[in-house]
């Protein structure tokens, strides 16, 4: 869209494709959030982008609103901040309207439905925006068509709903963040179009890979090298002697819990002495940086065909600790920009959306800077990645 594009937008007003607000100011940023989930369901099937112009006001005047950097970043920063999934395809520019400039942010339809806003699917009917229905959200399910292109929510030959466990899947949806109170306490839809809505069950009620690695108690049943294998060694070299071997394969929760476990089991801590002065205590790894890389390590693996038999190794030597995860960069990450914060493509989001409402992902696309931020403090050389087309080998030193 260009100036003369816009120029001609206004005049129409609001409609199912167009939301103007006047600024972008704290206080409109929750509206912007639900404005910008509605776009990407494109409830009438229009097919076509929808566009939020921040900078006019609701009969289409100028809001005599001052762009800033600083809105401008927040703005394209809530394609991927957390709180909506699946991330939105948005681009977001300042454009000129006679002698005002506005914020616009184009929002491409969704590849894979519902989209959600703080566990909310929002709608857009005419220039009205809001929740979606029980009814409204099923069609939304039912016009997915996207499973067979992910491989996160391809259907898994020979699982069925009796492999899932709905006990954990309950425990789930209650987790804060996941559900809103609101909306759980008055479900009252079968748990399978629940399965579906959070993307564990396809349309024609099978699981998926997502939903095997959440929700079944082995997922290695089903896919073969979805497990963590854990060796620690008494050397420097991969022939030395063995000092502890793991095999860990579990539902994702219980994983997640017990490779932190394993983090903290073999951590070593020194004490300095120093004269005339307290004691300091220094670990040989910070806990953060070595929970960091191993979730990058189970978030961002590759579940193509060509990787479903391969698992993550984490083999702990008596001078560095190695992860290697199988799959090489994905979208616009490259060999070359392998490990920049502002370079982050997700093979994983579904996966991605679940670590993070489970509490494994505070913030998208910092996870390597915070790790390489918590080495450097403990005095730790900086983090090696060695990237090929086929694996992921992170390497932290002593």
């Amino acid at each position: 869209m260009n100036d003369d594009d816009l120029q001609d937008l206004i005049p129409a007003g609001e409609s199912s494709r167009v939301e103007f607000k006047p600024n972008a100011k704290r206080h409109f940023r929750e509206d912007i959030g639900h404005d910008i989930c509605a776009f990407a369901n494109d409830y009438p099937g229009s097919g076509q982008p929808g566009y939020l112009v921040i900078g006019v006001e609701d009969d289409g005047s100028p809001a005599n609103y001052t762009v800033t950097d600083e809105d401008v970043r927040i703005i394209a920063s809530m394609r991927s901040n957390g709180n909506i999934h699946p991330f939105p395809e948005m681009i977001v520019e300042v454009r000129t309207v006679g002698a005002s400039r506005c914020i616009v942010a184009e929002i491409q339809p969704a590849r894979s439905l519902p989209v959600k806003f703080n566990g909310r699917v929002c709608i857009r009917i005419g220039s009205e925006r809001r929740h979606a229905t029980v009814s409204e959200e099923q069609r939304l399910i039912e016009r997915n068509r996207v499973f067979v292109d992910v491989p996160m929510l391809r259907e898994v030959p020979d699982a069925t709903l009796a492999d899932l466990d709905l006990i954990k899947f309950r425990d789930y949806v209650a987790y804060p963040g996941v559900v809103p109170d609101d909306v759980r306490a008055q479900n009252r839809r079968p748990e399978s179009h629940q399965l579906r809505a959070l993307r564990f069950m396809t349309l024609a009620d099978m699981p998926t890979v997502l939903g095997v690695l959440v929700l079944a108690p082995d997922p290695t049943r089903f896919l073969p090298g979805a497990y963590i294998q854990f060796r620690k060694v008494e050397g420097i070299d991969i022939t030395a002697p063995t000092l502890g071997d793991r095999r860990v394969s579990s539902d994702l929760l219980a994983l997640l819990k017990t490779l932190d476990e394993i983090g903290l089991a073999n951590i070593q801590s020194a004490v300095e002495l120093r004269a005339g002065g307290p004691e300091k205590r220094r670990s040989d790894y910070p806990v953060l940086a070595i929970q960091e890389i191993i979730r990058n390590a189970v978030l961002h693996r590759s579940y193509d065909a060509a990787f479903i038999s391969t698992p993550i190794r984490i083999t702990w030597f008596s001078d560095r600790l190695e992860v290697v995860s199988p799959g090489g960069p994905f979208g616009i990450v490259t060999q070359a920009n392998f490990g920049q914060s502002d370079v982050t493509s997700y093979r994983n989001e579904p996966l991605a959306e679940v670590m993070q409402r489970l509490g494994y992902v505070q913030r998208y696309g910092v996870g390597i800077a915070q790790a390489q931020q918590s080495m450097a403090s403990n005095g730790n050389p900086p983090i090696e990645f060695d990237v090929s087309d086929f694996m992921i080998r992170a390497i932290l030193r002593k």
